[in-house]
């Protein structure tokens, strides 16, 4: 049985271009939540007015990797800052992102990301969440080859 907890997980965030490899995880981060997305359907299907139907496929691969954070967690200030670097230099800006367990085995791994834009901050009697979203040329899952879903 394969057990997921935000305890164990690791994300990378690799821009070669910057030259640096932004990097958190693990107890007591703040990470609220960690997700992934695709922007398309595989399958849909058209329906004609006389009944019939035709599938269309879609082999795109691109979507959203977001991340949540507790609003007091110190890596904010080192993705906002990350995030206006991409800004000023968007030619340089496709970085990799990469989601593993403690043991390194890799859940998930998305190319070509670029960020978003920088969360809202919200000030209030107790403190929020805040998420970035990056979009991803490809996105690759690979929690399957893990085994143990069921």
């Amino acid at each position: 049985m394969k057990i997921v907890s935000l305890a164990s997980t690791n994300i990378t965030i690799n821009n070669t271009n910057r030259g640096d490899i932004i990097s958190f995880g693990g107890a007591g981060k703040m990470i609220g939540e960690v997700k992934y997305d695709f922007a398309e359907e595989m399958f849909n299907i058209e329906n004609a007015p006389d009944g019939g139907y035709a599938f269309g496929h879609n082999a795109a691969k691109n979507g959203t990797v977001s991340i949540q954070f507790l609003q007091t967690c110190p890596h904010i200030d080192t993705l906002i800052e990350y995030f206006l670097w991409c800004r000023d230099n968007p030619e340089l800006a496709a970085a990799g992102i990469t989601i593993t367990d403690s043991t390194g085995v890799i859940d998930m791994e998305a190319k070509n990301c670029l960020p978003v834009k920088i969360p809202e901050n919200v000030v209030g009697s107790s403190p929020a969440n805040r998420t970035f979203e990056f979009i991803c040329g490809e996105i690759l899952p690979k929690e399957y080859l893990r085994g143990g879903n069921n």
